[in-house]
């Protein structure tokens, strides 16, 4: 029975009443725990917001830990000039760019289902919107993950669209995306490879009109040649590539397939952390269903068939970039634990599942939709209680302690000795109360009103 006009007009107002709803909802979490205090990685932007004499460029391809990332660094930096040096800016920024991805995969699905959204698309803003990424909100530096996931998303999309890269918007969006995947950190990299290979194989069957593929010879033209850049700027990203010698070793086998199945099933926001197993049990089972339905929906396709198989490609590619970022953190999670920003990681593959029960034939399609969206939301105060315990709390206390001490006209110097470690926990004292001289020097708050010791060194 096929959905009404009346059925898809309460759909879509709920829908995009969920997505304003936790639009709010994560600003009201954000706004009382938010500081204009750069926090570790922010603080390397700190000579360029103040006018230092700095080497952009090199600073654009310099490397943090396994990343190279221009174009978020270049994002960032210009939200921070814009706004004076108020780095609740970036953290803005995220929320923005999370925001929008939501609502852009709302439109997207409604384009899958032939114009129609169905309540289960809740499931795309419960699950980008929740507090659980408190991280992601108030700590500007995590637009490394945000942006080049986002990316990854961009050439996702296009792979589950009917007639996938094959429409001029589609190989434009596509082609555009995966090019900045290399210049956007090692997550976008780690895609390059299989992306890449398929796109090329997309451009070349257009350009020939082999294969069932539609014979478009400009498109077919910009996706290889798209595919042969994106992999030289992958190549170009290893050229004085440093691998970080400060990983611990993998602790084996079994240790290793326990953190990559709780990273999998991070999938469901930051509630995992505080219920494993079940979380463990549920992703799963999910995605073990959703692998099945994106193999069965190949195999029932017709002459479209390779459409089917770029989709189930990139999902199946998400998992394993999942997968593989769960084993190499293994040697962490026995003393550190599971960053709260791995639930990022494991969306690509949640979303490009919820994509593949959206376009599949299966009577248990729309069950396994809603089922989902309705997960997400039951698990929403969980998610937000997370992301306070799991990061805000402590973000907020090492903040508040931290302008406590400078409205008391603590000095710079003792403002490095006693808050160094909670805001970059590898740098010196003296680097702090450094970087902290060239806020004050450039009258940026709240450090303009800060006392001193000494001069700037």
């Amino acid at each position: 029975m096929q959905p009404t006009s009346h059925d898809d007009r309460t759909a879509r107002a709920i829908v995009w009443a969920v997505w304003a709803g936790m639009l709010a909802l994560l600003l009201w979490s954000y706004i009382p725990n938010s500081s204009r205090i750069p926090l570790a990685e922010d603080w390397y932007t700190v000579p360029l917001v103040t006018g230092q004499p700095v080497d952009v460029a090199a600073w654009l391809w310099e490397q943090n830990n396994e990343h190279r990332m221009p174009v978020a660094r270049l994002l960032l930096l210009g939200a921070l000039k814009a706004s004076g040096g108020d780095y609740r800016a970036g953290g803005l920024l995220n929320m923005a760019l999370m925001a929008l991805a939501a609502a852009g995969l709302i439109l997207f699905v409604r384009r899958l289902r032939g114009g129609r959204n169905d309540i289960g698309d809740a499931f795309l803003p419960l699950t980008l919107l929740h507090f659980g990424h408190s991280v992601d909100v108030l700590f500007p530096f995590q637009i490394t993950f945000v942006l080049s996931l986002g990316l990854v998303m961009v050439v996702g999309c296009t792979l589950f669209l009917p007639h996938s890269l094959t429409s001029p918007p589609a190989a434009a969006a596509g082609g555009a995306a995966l090019l900045l995947l290399p210049l956007s950190g090692f997550i976008g990299l780690i895609f390059v490879p299989a992306l890449a290979a398929y796109v090329f194989y997309a451009g070349w069957s257009c350009r020939s009109g082999s294969r069932g593929w539609p014979h478009r010879r400009g498109i077919g033209a910009w996706l290889m040649s798209a595919s042969v850049v994106t992999v030289i700027l992958g190549a170009v990203y290893f050229v004085g590539y440093e691998h970080p010698w400060w990983n611990p070793p993998n602790p084996g086998i079994i240790p290793s397939t326990k953190v990559v199945l709780k990273v999998l099933s991070l999938g469901f926001g930051a509630a995992p952390y505080f219920w494993w197993t079940p979380a463990v049990v549920l992703s799963v089972v999910f995605l073990t269903a959703s692998l099945v339905a994106a193999l069965h929906r190949i195999a029932s396709t017709g002459p479209g068939r390779d459409y089917a198989v770029g989709a189930a490609l990139f999902f199946a590619v998400a998992i394993a970039f999942a997968a593989g970022a769960g084993w190499g953190r293994a040697g962490y999670e026995p003393t550190a634990g599971i960053p709260l920003r791995y639930v990022n990681l494991v969306i690509p593959a949640f979303l490009a599942a919820y994509f593949t029960w959206v376009l599949s034939p299966s009577p248990f399609a729309k069950v396994f939709a809603r089922g989902l969206a309705l997960v997400l939301l039951i698990l929403l105060p969980i998610n937000t209680v997370a992301g306070h315990r799991l990061f805000a709390d402590w973000y907020h206390d090492g903040m508040t302690k931290l302008q406590a001490d400078l409205d008391a006209g603590v000095p710079i110097e003792q403002l490095a000795e006693r808050h160094g470690k909670f805001l970059v926990h590898w740098w010196t004292p003296e680097q702090v109360a450094r970087h902290m001289h060239m806020l004050r020097q450039a009258n940026i708050a709240p450090f303009n009103r800060a006392a001193t010791l000494a001069s700037p060194r």
